[in-house]
């Protein structure tokens, strides 16, 4: 019975800590034979880049950054090249059309003078990016579709795609003049985009 009381509590420890060891870390995402060629999904993957480095400034306030990276991800999506696409016509024509109308709201993003305006943008650009993510199969990793329900003026909901699963709202913020940082984790995971395990 003593042998097996320190069996029990040897075993407890080394789960602990186990358990330990993996907090915190980001766990590897399973491998496996992409439909696209490296080269697309790294441009895909550095558009995407872009896009979570804007929808961070905005829920920074940072209006510098925004310019920044509204700015980078303006010169990817306008650079962003389907050829890859054309032997599957009906992937290239589900992809070209909320491509076309990313670049439009991009566009807006740029030129909109107030950060209000640049998150309606923002609202518009990240429906389409979902839908162009969608229509293409991305699948090197799996992304968060995000909502809050009261991003413009506390009745109209506003979207955003996100890596990670947790809520940083870029609608509301850190800085909010109503509400300052107390509505930051505001919103909720709608979808997950997760095309890694499909048939091709």
């Amino acid at each position: 019975m003593k042998y097996l009381a320190v069996y029990f509590a040897f075993f407890l420890l080394m789960t602990i800590f186990s358990c330990a060891e993996k907090k915190g870390k980001v766990q590897p995402e399973p491998a496996g034979a992409s439909r696209h060629s490296t080269g697309f999904n790294r441009t895909v993957e550095q558009l995407l880049t872009h896009y979570f480095s804007l929808s961070e400034a905005l829920v920074n306030w940072d209006t510098a950054a925004v310019a920044a990276h509204a700015g980078a991800l303006k010169s990817s999506l306008d650079s962003f090249a389907l050829d890859e696409l054309r032997p599957d016509s009906v992937m290239h024509a589900r992809a070209l059309e909320p491509l076309l109308n990313a670049r439009v709201e991009m566009g807006s993003i740029v030129a909109d003078p107030s950060l209000d305006e640049k998150r309606a943008s923002f609202n518009l650009l990240s429906d389409n990016l979902r839908s162009f993510l969608s229509a293409i199969r991305f699948d090197s990793y799996s992304l968060y579709w995000q909502v809050c329900p009261m991003a413009f003026d506390d009745t109209r909901p506003g979207y955003w795609l996100s890596r990670v699963d947790s809520i940083r709202n870029p609608y509301l913020g850190t800085k909010h003049p109503k509400y300052g940082k107390g509505m930051l984790a505001c919103g909720e995971t709608q979808e997950v985009l997760d095309f890694r395990a499909t048939p091709k």
